[in-house]
């Protein structure tokens, strides 16, 4: 049992708190087939006591490897499982869960400045290579998504398009590992970009001497949820002062 529909991307995540998506396309019964499908949804990977899944009681879909749990109430940073009861031709039923889908309604939070990760933000560069740098954090889904731009605006992308990056994955302290454990959540849904920096340059772009230019970062989490930051802008000057005129001063 996956999250997902057939036309879609399997998941582990998800930012909807109103519905889950299912599909079971392998379960098959290869002696006597398969006569009908029930689904439901479950906050853990097992039934209850009266053999029904604790949030969402099974639903017969016929034949259906698919289907659409709706006006659900979930909870940000929980785990939900996907419960999928089949019977066969001798009567004989067999249930099987998913791995979870976990609930992320919020969005990383970032920071990017002009520079590299662990240095200043700087104000003005003589190199003429713009380099931008962010830094996030999403304790749920990971940061696992980014992209970069350059602009003459706040927000613009007319100097360097939105292009993707690469998001490296930061060691979690022990404070934030905390948190994570509290929550109970499987090893399968813990995210290796909890925390991520990206740096991003681009040499063969020509810039201005004395453009201010605007660094534009998008990231996007596990669950699809994202956020654009910009940093405060970075002024090029490649060019050394102009000397209008010089004097001697009398001793």
């Amino acid at each position: 049992v996956e999250h997902g529909l057939a036309a879609t991307a399997t998941r582990r995540y998800t930012n909807r708190m109103d519905l889950i998506l299912l599909q079971w396309p392998t379960i098959d019964d290869a002696e006597s087939g398969v006569v009908s499908y029930e689904y439901g949804i479950s906050s853990t990977p097992a039934v209850s006591v009266d053999g029904q899944p604790d949030m969402t009681p099974y639903v017969f879909v016929g034949l259906s490897q698919q289907a659409v749990a709706v006006e659900l109430e979930l909870e940000h940073a929980h785990v939900y499982y996907g419960a999928v009861r089949t019977l066969n031709g001798v009567g004989l039923k067999g249930t099987s869960f998913s791995g979870g889908v976990m609930v992320d309604v919020t969005p990383p939070v970032c920071s990017a400045l002009d520079g590299v990760a662990g240095g200043a933000d700087l104000d003005f560069s003589t190199s003429g290579v713009p380099r931008v740098s962010v830094a996030c954090e999403d304790l749920e889904s990971g940061a696992e998504s980014v992209w970069w731009g350059l602009g003459t605006i706040p927000g613009w992308d007319d100097t360097i398009p939105l292009t993707a990056g690469t998001a490296n994955a930061v060691a979690v302290p022990t404070h934030l590992e905390a948190i994570t454990s509290s929550l109970n959540v499987p090893s399968s849904h813990i995210s290796p970009y909890r925390l991520m920096s990206a740096d991003f340059e681009s040499p063969t772009t020509v810039l201005l001497d004395g453009v201010r230019y605007y660094g534009m970062v998008q990231v996007k989490n596990g669950a699809g949820v994202s956020v654009f930051e910009t940093t405060d802008g970075q002024v090029h000057d490649t060019s050394p002062p102009t000397v209008l005129f010089a004097y001697d001063l009398a001793g």
